[in-house]
């Protein structure tokens, strides 16, 4: 991934809110909504030692991910200390808001002091409602029903030259595409950094969720999608959706795209009503 050199990308850390002292939220949480989570990462092959360069984060019903641009080793500096403080930012923002904007404009307020850029995803529950802000191509699925009826768009400023959070980057957190859906009881949503989105494609993503979906088991669907997309990266013929958009832009490449790969999946259940015991002989009635 590039950095956005005109006005100015890829990336493991875990940052677990109940590290965090307890604070009231401006929004309160609904209580017969869960959504249970779990994520997977596996570093580039060569950036294994220091952790690799993408991060995410597990807050009070908001997640995240983010994916450090990679091109700054270049010059010298880790690509995932900035996504990793982004996202460690991020989370204790939500202890005060689960507006996913508010808890960017927080978090990369924060950074100032660091070198690096990275793309970034966040996505906040609040009942059936989902608040969902990305800027670059990290991003967000939601699978229904064999199928996906919501999903992010990437942004990029030219191919392999994403939007980016971070040094000599125009793009600030206002420019991420900001949408909000309603979620229903059995969606999957997935967050994850393009070494998974480059290397799968959405037939692949909907076989894997579909053979290990079990609606309470997010961290087996995310170990699966990380687990192949990692196997299809190291494949030097692979078909993949990176290879097709390279062809586009002009670029002769084959095979799968090493990178970092994270993938972060919520299973969204509501709860049932409570049931009403149907009356007896025995039961009194109640008049008005």
């Amino acid at each position: 991934m590039e950095i956005d050199e005109e006005s100015h990308k890829r990336g493991v850390d875990v940052s677990a809110s109940s590290e965090l002292p307890e604070k009231k939220l401006r929004t309160q949480k609904d209580p017969s909504w869960k959504y249970l989570s779990g994520a997977s990462v596996l570093p580039h092959p060569e950036k294994r030692e220091r952790g690799g360069e993408d991060a995410f984060f597990i807050g009070n019903d908001v997640f995240g991910v983010a994916d450090g641009v990679s091109s700054w080793g270049k010059y010298g500096i880790d690509p995932g200390k900035f996504s990793k403080k982004l996202m460690s930012e991020a989370n204790e923002a939500t202890q005060e808001t689960k507006d996913v904007l508010e808890i960017l404009e927080t978090a990369y307020a924060k950074t100032q002091n660091l070198q690096g850029s990275c793309t970034v995803c966040i996505v906040s529950f609040t009942g059936d409602r989902m608040d969902t802000l990305n800027l670059g191509d990290s991003g967000f699925i939601v699978y229904r029903d064999g199928a996906f009826p919501i999903c992010s768009r990437e942004q990029q400023h030219s191919f392999n030259c994403p939007f980016q959070l971070g040094t000599r980057s125009r793009d600030r957190p206002i420019d991420g595409e900001r949408e909000k859906f309603q979620v229903q009881d059995g969606d999957i949503v997935v967050l994850f950094t393009d070494g998974m989105s480059a290397n799968l494609y959405a037939e692949k993503i909907a076989e894997i969720i579909k053979s290990t979906s079990t609606g309470d088991n997010p961290q087996q669907i995310a170990d699966q999608l990380a687990k192949e997309a990692f196997s299809i990266s190291q494949d030097p013929k692979a078909d993949v959706p990176f290879t097709q958009d390279a062809k586009q832009a002009g670029w002769k490449r084959k095979g799968g795209k090493e990178d970092d790969i994270t993938v972060l999946v919520i299973c969204v259940h509501k709860s049932n009503a409570v049931e009403k015991k149907p009356l007896d002989e025995t039961t009194p009635l109640l008049g008005r």
